[in-house]
């Protein structure tokens, strides 16, 4: 696979036509996106299939074709200064708060790549691996303007106490436009359901930024492609031991509603129900459509993914997953970010003929809405037992074996080259 002619050629310029077309900002609004959720912390509303969207098919004369859609049309922002965003020149911007309208998070649609219209890559968002920097990152590869003038809108509105979007801007020219095509009742409709997360404070009856999210018009959200064809796929990564440890910490620990296992303590029969819930060789569906226990749920199953879970997931479209398992694929570790970042361009300038500089990739901090807490973690040597590094061996053999991570828990950064990139074009 190679871009011919070198940089000028991307995007290509049916893309480059589709993504600034009337129809890739209005058909995915008359198709009523995005949807309202009934559980927007539910895998499997139907808010969140990847289905959800219109698709463009694009072919162009390099000889690919590809479908591009919106996927879910669900792509939240923030509106409030409840997250930091550290760039190089020591600016803020505004972050998106969550990337993966591209992923079938529940039983709902098919897995896609998120598909930056400035650079020929195709990225798979893996949870809890830098993935709010990069959905960054990928804003900045596709438009951070219009995003922030959203922001920027809503915010004035509020210093004005009006609560909302005004149509003279949404569907003018600083918004989607399509004020002639799209019904009154369609226009309605947007406005309203772009304020799904906004929530309002019981105690002052305002509108309470710090826990607000707006959802974007759908198609301003980071393009979906099926297939990355003409493009180099990524894959962010981390650490394993870490990652997992990051999630318990995140989203169990003095959490009431997941007790018992709240406290440090329920760290190692957390590891052991992953683990059994991977290994139920009696299941023929596998573990991706297994039932879980209470108190665990899908996200931990998502946030806990090898990187052989990640490419070998049935919800993969043929034509990618066939890509994915011959590790047709680029690994960008968190943990050296700069030294593999300088790899992935190099790659794309000498193997694809992609030579224009990429953006860095910002670091993003979530504050978070959950109290600080305030319980001292054990020691490294505490939390990994033996017990709980055999469970995480097993479980994240590939994470070792092909993304040059070690096996001693103690040791943060990779020990070796990852073997995809022999292999990624």
């Amino acid at each position: 696979m190679c871009l011919k002619g070198g940089s000028s050629t991307w995007p290509p310029v049916e893309l480059r036509e589709l993504m600034g077309s009337e129809e890739w900002q209005l058909r995915p609004v008359q198709a009523g996106l995005p949807r309202q959720s009934e559980n927007r912390f539910h895998l499997d509303d139907a808010c969140r299939s990847t289905s959800n969207s219109p698709q463009f098919s694009v072919c162009v004369k390099a000889g690919w074709c590809d479908d591009y859609s919106a996927g879910s049309g669900y792509c939240p922002v923030y509106p409030a200064e409840n997250v930091d965003v550290r760039l190089q020149n020591g600016s803020t911007q505004m972050v998106l708060a969550r990337s993966d309208h591209c992923m079938a998070l529940g039983g709902n649609g098919s897995h896609m790549f998120l598909c930056p219209p400035r650079a020929p890559i195709a990225i798979i968002m893996n949870p809890k691996a830098g993935s709010t920097s990069a959905a960054m990152w990928l804003q900045l590869l596709t438009s951070l303007r219009r995003p922030r003038a959203l922001v920027r809108h809503f915010r004035n509105n509020l210093a004005k106490g009006e609560l909302g979007i005004s149509e003279h801007w949404l569907f003018g020219a600083e918004g989607i436009g399509g004020r002639k095509r799209l019904r009154r009742k369609q226009r309605a409709a947007l406005q309203q359901r772009m304020l799904f997360e906004v929530l309002i404070d019981g105690s002052t009856m305002r509108v309470a930024e710090y826990a607000s999210k707006i959802l974007l018009p759908p198609g301003w959200c980071i393009p979906c492609c099926a297939h990355a064809s003409g493009r180099l796929p990524v894959v962010l990564v981390r650490n394993p031991f870490r990652r997992v440890q990051s999630w318990f910490r995140h989203k169990w620990l003095a959490n009431k509603g997941k007790e018992p296992y709240a406290t440090w303590a329920g760290f190692l029969p957390f590891l052991r129900y992953m683990w059994e819930h991977r290994s139920d060789a009696n299941d023929p569906n596998g573990f991706w459509k297994r039932v879980l226990k209470r108190p665990f749920n899908m996200l931990d199953v998502a946030h806990t993914m090898s990187f052989r879970d990640i490419l070998e997931d049935p919800r993969w479209p043929q034509e990618a997953a066939a890509r994915l398992r011959a590790r047709r694929i680029f690994p960008l570790r968190l943990e050296v970010m700069s030294s593999d970042f300088a790899e992935l361009r190099r790659i794309l300038c000498q193997r694809l003929g992609f030579c224009k500089g990429l953006p860095a990739i910002p670091h993003v901090v979530p504050r978070g809405f959950r109290a600080y807490l305030a319980a001292k973690p054990p020691s490294m040597q505490e939390l990994w037992s033996s017990e709980a590094l055999e469970i995480m061996w097993r479980m994240f053999d590939s994470d070792f074996s092909e993304l040059g991570y070690s096996r001693d828990a103690l040791v943060e950064k990779p020990i070796s080259l990852p073997t995809p990139w022999a292999t990624c074009v």
